[in-house]
């Protein structure tokens, strides 16, 4: 069951060493300027803080898997609406949708990690972080190969969604 977690941290990462890396792609083809990247990288934040306390809220009192689950379903969605954004507004309302779903999805899953076994916090947010760290440093290798090829920007995000969407019946199973 842990792995499942740690794979959950691992994509969440992956995501955003390649969303980071991948907005001068997205600027050239969405033709955006400065101020709409602002709020493509602001504003979805701002407006979750004001979503994920009541979702973890919901997550310590009600189903914990039910809020990871129902996280993981909008976190995938917005991928492949990431993927197949044509404008800024299509794009901000995907990043919107993503930043509470991830959130829910792997905010939870990490607190479910750490209660599994209290006596192996440490050890288990280690695991945790360099799960994530592989995440981080791994996306912008996958990306460049990807501009390589000629799959771009786009193809990377649905092959993100492709990819959580495997992640996410793993979970279903395991959580």
């Amino acid at each position: 069951m842990n792995f499942v977690y740690l794979l959950i941290e691992f994509l969440d990462e992956l995501i955003y060493g390649i969303s980071e890396a991948a907005w001068p792609f997205i600027r050239d083809d969405l033709h955006l300027n400065y101020i709409q990247i602002g709020l493509a990288l602001s504003l979805p934040g701002f407006l979750a803080n004001f979503i994920e306390p009541f979702l973890f809220a919901i997550a310590d009192t009600w189903k914990r898997r039910a809020v990871i689950l129902a996280g993981g379903i909008f976190f995938t969605l917005s991928l492949a609406l990431t993927g197949i954004s044509t404008s800024f507004l299509f794009l901000l309302a995907s990043y919107i949708l993503f930043h509470p779903s991830s959130g829910a999805f792997v905010s939870v899953s990490q607190a479910s990690l750490m209660d599994l076994a209290p006596e192996r916090r440490e050890h288990n947010m280690a695991r945790w972080t360099f799960a994530g760290s592989l995440g981080v440093f791994v996306g912008p290798i996958l990306l460049s190969v990807a501009a390589y090829i000629g799959f771009g920007w786009r193809g990377m995000f649905i092959g993100l969604a492709l990819l959580s969407t495997l992640i996410l019946a793993y979970a279903w199973k395991r959580i």
